[in-house]
């Protein structure tokens, strides 16, 4: 018994020898491959017998807008590469399987419900496979107009009826804002300049508005008001605003006159922005005919209120110690239309300035060589500096009331043929008048020669002195 135990071990031993010689001293195994999963290398490698100790390379190939639920070697889960493909080596029977789920995205929508899902129905907003088409909507609040539709950061455009539709490829973020709206009630005599095309019914918040009010014939603006407050348009007749509210405007009218004004040198200076073409009646008007100080001359000859004649007097700005303007000023009541104009000097006859210069809160007259013949020396000027006007060629001057001193020199070695001095001016330097000789006439306001005038005061010249001479230029 034992003999034969011995036999039958010695032909299993040589039956394994037999084997392993006839398989290269290695064994072979099964590669199973599920579909969708292919082997890479080594090419041509038949799956029943895989020679024990082979490197394989297999790649799963994933279907369209799918991705890889779970990938297995023989139940044991593995990861794949960035090309899909995993290498292992053969030491048994191998199964691999892979299983494949869909690629998903999640769509976020506004907390409000502002906007909705039209299609698909039923749509899982966490887990939206990939390439699907939705469909939204926009819901717009009572009161309101959609402000900014946006997609992930970018702003969308709806259709006619407020939807929107799109592919999903990314996870997916919706934002919606709203504005509100305002009414805006207006009267026959007030239109919208601007923007065109405005539905006064609903407005978008902060749209700024130009509106234009139409005066009738022989009317002016009494009252113009936005939500009953008061306000006032441009010289154009218009007002802008912008809405933050529903806007209510009332606007009255009453008896109207225009002002006529030159094209150039009179401007209106009160009330602000009057349209010149309707100002209320009783309004009071202040207008200016303003002197260009660059031409270096007071040239006003004549100033006209509905051909009338007009008494004016030359006033002035100063800024820093300096005079920076010099203009006439006047007013008007207006009760009746008026018609206002000014007539110039000719070149030959402008009164010359240089400049005037602040000086303690007055002003001094620092001189000028101009050719011209005639000067006017206005009543704001407190004092004619020491050597103002020698060697100027004026050869008349007025010194209106209100200067009050006439320095050394002033006029000395002019061509200066009559002068008057009124009774403002308390103060005469020496020489005032010295090497004139063609001076034949001063004429004095005051009855005799003032203290302060200097003893030699006139410069020995050899004009006629007229005292107590009426003043010309009140």
């Amino acid at each position: 018994m034992k003999k034969n135990s011995l036999v039958k071990s010695f032909f299993a031993v040589l039956f394994v020898l037999l084997l392993l010689v006839s398989c290269g001293g290695k064994g072979s195994f099964k590669l199973t491959l599920p579909e969708g999963v292919g082997v890479v290398s080594p090419e041509n490698l038949a799956l029943e017998a895989v020679a024990e100790g082979t490197e394989v390379t297999v790649k799963v190939t994933i279907p369209e807008n799918k991705k890889v639920g779970s990938f297995t070697v023989n139940e044991e889960a593995q990861s794949l590469d960035t090309d899909n493909q995993y290498t292992f080596t053969m030491s048994t029977d191998t199964t691999v399987a892979v299983s494949f789920v869909d690629i998903t995205y999640s769509l976020s929508l506004p907390e409000d419900n502002s906007v909705s899902v039209v299609s698909p129905a039923d749509l899982d907003l966490s887990a939206v496979v990939k390439e699907t088409e939705i469909t939204l909507e926009v819901t717009v609040p009572e009161g309101k107009i959609l402000g900014v539709f946006s997609v992930n950061a970018v702003e969308q455009s709806l259709d006619a009826s407020n939807q929107y539709t799109f592919t999903i490829s990314e996870d997916t973020t919706v934002v919606v804002t709203f504005v509100n709206t305002y009414s805006l009630t207006l009267p026959d005599s007030v239109s919208v300049v601007s923007p065109s095309g405005l539905g006064l019914g609903a407005i978008p918040e902060a749209t700024e508005i130009t509106l234009e009010v139409i005066i009738p014939e022989n009317k002016a603006v009494d009252v113009f008001k936005v939500n009953k407050e008061f306000h006032s348009f441009n010289s154009d007749r218009q007002y802008t605003f912008t809405m933050l509210e529903n806007a209510e405007v009332k606007v009255t009218f009453v008896n109207g006159y225009s002002l006529t004004l030159p094209d150039e040198g009179v401007v209106v200076t009160s009330p602000e922005n009057v349209i010149l073409s309707a100002i209320p009646e009783e309004t009071v008007v202040i207008y200016r005919v303003v002197i260009d100080d660059k031409k270096g001359y007071l040239p006003i000859n004549t100033l006209l209120l509905d051909g009338s004649s007009q008494s004016f007097k030359y006033e002035y700005e100063a800024e820093e110690g300096r005079v920076t303007g010099i203009f006439v000023q006047k007013k008007i009541t207006m009760n009746a239309s008026h018609n206002i104009n000014v007539h110039y000097l000719e070149d030959e006859e402008i009164p010359a300035f240089e400049y005037y210069k602040l000086l303690d809160g007055s002003v001094i007259l620092t001189g000028n060589k101009s050719k011209h013949s005639g000067l006017l020396i206005p009543h704001f000027v407190a004092e004619v500096c020491e050597r103002a006007f020698i060697s100027s060629e004026y050869k008349r001057i007025k010194i209106c009331s209100g200067v009050s001193s006439v320095e050394a020199s002033a006029f000395a070695n002019t061509g200066i043929q009559s002068i008057f001095i009124p009774s403002s001016v308390v103060g005469m330097g020496a020489r005032v008048f010295s090497e004139c000789q063609n001076l034949t006439d001063i004429y004095c306001e005051a009855s005799e020669k003032p203290e302060g005038w200097h003893p030699e005061w006139d410069g020995n010249c050899p004009a006629t002195v007229t005292w107590n001479y009426p003043n010309p230029n009140p």
